[in-house]
């Protein structure tokens, strides 16, 4: 503010100038309508700013809706509102603490289609006919198992000569070492090794009912068995070792569909976890809690009809000897399907 002071005792008050604030709408809108639904919704921002004074205040027509703030150098509002088909004009207009004001406009266009997506880039990938494992069902669980081992009656001397002698006994347990989870699929279930082994008892078919939907399952019904390599140390020193053979037998619901049966399951043992306890029980017994991961797969190979390409082999990227020149490596041609017989088209 500035005095000005004149002749006749009178004294003029001038206010220095204040810039209007700034606002930004956001540029053009075009929208189409869901099916059935004669307006489009659209989403929009505008922005508002006043460093000298702080915008208090935005609203946007047809919108109606006053955003007030507290005096703030930079403002922004969003707003979502339905608006009809055809094109509506909407005009905001920010205020600022000394009441100030400006305005800008932008056009919301709607119509009763959405823009036509992009088509997709053309393949040529072709109908063909292969051969594949399906999977019908894939289960994974453990097994707990907690038992009492008896010491082998020629290993009992030893025990009790170390025990009266006060020596410190420990005991330690060595799973077998499981195959790796690749592959992952075995062609048959009645493969096995010394250590671990998984066989089918029965297969019974028993109705179900899950999400309100009744089907005909396989219950089947299975023994895991591992044997685990148990070592006795008597201040660290070793005492002897023997085996124990743990056993697991377990009841599973599984996708069987007929005419799948027990030849169309694999299981396996993927993992062995073995604990003793470091204490000897009455009778010369020790305590073993033995886990076991189990993985069930039911099978069957199926045919096909897929969208695909032939692959092709990559080049020989790492160097070796240059074959002679009269000699040119067959390159791969694949028949192509006789569409007109097979598949037939119904």
């Amino acid at each position: 503010m500035t005095r000005i002071g004149l002749g006749n005792g009178q004294v003029i008050i001038s206010f220095p100038f204040v810039e209007p604030p700034t606002i930004t709408c956001p540029p053009d809108i075009s929208t189409g309508t869901e099916p059935g639904v004669d307006f489009g919704t659209v989403t929009y921002m505008v922005t508002a700013t006043s460093p000298s004074c702080g915008i208090v205040s935005i609203s946007c027509s047809p919108s109606g809706v006053v955003h007030n703030f507290p005096s703030l150098p930079v403002a922004e509002v969003v707003e979502t509102m339905a608006f009809p088909q055809g094109m509506t004009v909407v005009t905001c207009t920010a205020t600022d603490a000394a009441g100030n004001t400006s305005s800008c406009s932008f056009t919301v266009t709607v119509t009763n289609v959405f823009p036509t997506a992009t088509p997709p880039i053309p393949n040529n990938l072709e109908a063909r006919c292969i051969m594949v494992q399906e999977v019908y069902d894939w289960v994974v669980s453990t097994n707990r198992e907690r038992s009492k081992v008896s010491i082998p009656d020629e290993f009992l001397p030893l025990v009790d000569e170390a025990i009266q002698s006060g020596q410190d006994i420990s005991i330690q347990c060595i799973e077998p070492v499981v195959p790796p989870p690749f592959p992952l699929f075995h062609r048959s279930h009645t493969e096995c090794v010394s250590d671990f082994s998984c066989r089918i008892v029965n297969v019974r078919r028993v109705q179900m009912t899950i999400n309100q939907t009744t089907f005909l399952a396989g219950m089947v019904q299975f023994v895991f068995q591992a044997t685990v390599l148990l070592r006795v140390f008597a201040n660290g020193d070793f005492l002897f070792e023997f085996p124990v053979v743990v056993s697991f037998d377990d009841e599973v619901i599984l996708c069987l569909p007929e005419p799948l049966d027990e030849n169309n399951i694999t299981c396996r043992i993927t993992g062995i976890e073995c604990t003793p306890n470091a204490h000897f029980l009455l009778g010369g017994r020790v305590e073993l809690e033995v886990i076991i991961c189990k993985e069930i797969q039911v099978h069957a190979e199926v045919k096909m009809e897929v969208l695909g390409k032939f692959c092709s082999p990559r080049p020989n990227n790492i160097p070796a000897p240059t074959p002679t020149p009269f000699f040119r490596c067959p390159s791969f041609v694949f028949p192509r399907q006789c569409q007109s017989i097979f598949p037939s088209q119904d």
